[in-house]
């Protein structure tokens, strides 16, 4: 990657949220600043977007010494359209964007370079980490994380979501279906790394994408980030089942004698 440039795009959001959520866009931020620093990577640049209510102009803030440009735009198309903004206004900037929302966080150095490369080996428009069988007519909405990687490239062969940016559309799914749609070819990451701790329930994660054959020491491993709720268990010198464990985590059958209950 010595002369390959890629970004980070965060879609942060200071409002109310799905199941009751609260903003927490700094807290967030702060959090991402944080990890970046913990964990190796060799970003060109890091974008945090916001989306503010009631904002009519789009207002850029270059910090060069954090290495970040902080983006604020109408709160339109939800975090997609935080991602459109960005590989619209730098088109061609960069050989890779990564995009994802501001309660995950990458938790493994290199991530980067992970992703990069299992692009380049899928050779598709647009990756995602995880995502489930669409059903007919469309994605099931809470099924998808749309956090993943796309080449300017492929954003050329799209137009630059030309017609996801003249849409109007308005709600979460239709957004997510919307920004989908603008690819004709969309694959997961390698099953080495389909896997990463999920929060989806106030005292529930599942853990998608483990090898049944492996340690739970070594599944975690192998996970590239995590959800906001659960980083903590990422924070300290030393990734263990113990570490896991302590921050409530449930996992599949195959593990269930190797957790402790918390």
């Amino acid at each position: 990657m010595k002369d390959t440039k890629v970004c980070l795009v965060v879609a942060f959001y200071e409002g109310l949220r799905d199941r009751s959520q609260h903003s927490f866009g700094k807290e967030c931020a702060d959090l991402h600043k944080k990890f970046l620093k913990k964990y190796k990577h060799n970003l060109d640049t890091v974008f945090f977007v916001f989306a503010e209510d009631g904002r009519t102009e789009v207002s850029v803030v270059e910090n060069k010494e954090e290495n970040i440009t902080y983006i604020y735009r109408p709160n339109e198309k939800l975090s997609f359209g935080s991602w459109v903004d960005v590989c619209r206004m730098y088109r061609d900037k960069f050989d890779y964007y990564i995009l994802t929302e501001d309660d995950y966080l990458f938790v493994k150095d290199d991530f980067d370079k992970i992703m990069v490369d299992q692009y380049e080996k899928h050779e598709e428009q647009y990756m995602v980490t995880w995502r489930r069988s669409p059903y007919s007519g469309g994605f099931q909405r809470e099924e998808i994380s749309t956090t993943g990687i796309i080449s300017k490239c492929a954003l050329s062969q799209i137009g630059y979501f030309e017609s996801f940016f003249l849409s109007g559309l308005t709600s979460k799914g239709a957004c997510m279906i919307g920004f989908l749609d603008s690819f004709s070819g969309i694959s997961s990451l390698d099953y080495e790394y389909d896997c990463w701790p999920y929060y989806h329930s106030q005292n529930f994660v599942n853990i998608w994408g483990y090898d049944k054959n492996l340690s739970l020491e070594a599944n975690m491993d192998r996970v590239i980030y995590t959800s906001f709720q659960f980083s903590q268990a990422f924070d300290g010198d030393d990734i263990s089942p113990e570490r896991a464990t302590r921050w409530s985590w449930a996992v599949g059958p195959e593990w269930s004698n190797e957790t402790q209950s918390c």
